[in-house]
């Protein structure tokens, strides 16, 4: 899920039952929730109260409306990163490491998602070949 170039693409090119899928994804939103979100300030900060005048134009009607819906967007970054799009080199995958380290030293840290993904990626190759090995040994 974390692969920029495959998201849950990937699940679906390998052909995958859709309740893996969702599975997959469950398991990873609740990973990101319970280690990885970011935390919300505990004390927000209070912003001055101004003086009222009264609000007339457009844009504050426009205003006032992105208020009261609550700004409908996905605030869920996970969510937000699976409905992107995929991220190719021309034609071909990237480098999934190199990537998230990219968007990390440009200080774009997809809602928290970038620890994860690095945690993720660089998980180390041991367990994967200790689960080979005891499938090929039945």
């Amino acid at each position: 899920l974390m692969h920029p170039s495959f998201k849950d693409e990937y699940f679906k090119l390998a052909k995958w039952e859709p309740t893996w899928i969702a599975e997959a994804i469950r398991l990873a939103r609740e990973m990101w929730v319970s280690i990885y979100k970011p935390k919300q300030p505990t004390n927000p900060k209070t912003v001055p109260a101004r003086a009222s005048k009264p609000r007339t134009s457009m844009l504050a009607g426009l205003g006032n409306a992105a208020s009261t819906q609550g700004g409908n967007f996905p605030t869920n970054a996970l969510d937000v990163w699976l409905a992107g799009g995929l991220i190719l080199d021309r034609i071909k995958p990237v480098n999934p490491i190199r990537w998230w380290l990219h968007q990390k030293r440009s200080g774009n840290m997809h809602g928290g998602l970038i620890d994860m993904a690095l945690d993720v990626l660089n998980c180390p190759c041991e367990f994967k070949m200790f689960c080979f090995l005891c499938r090929s040994s039945f």
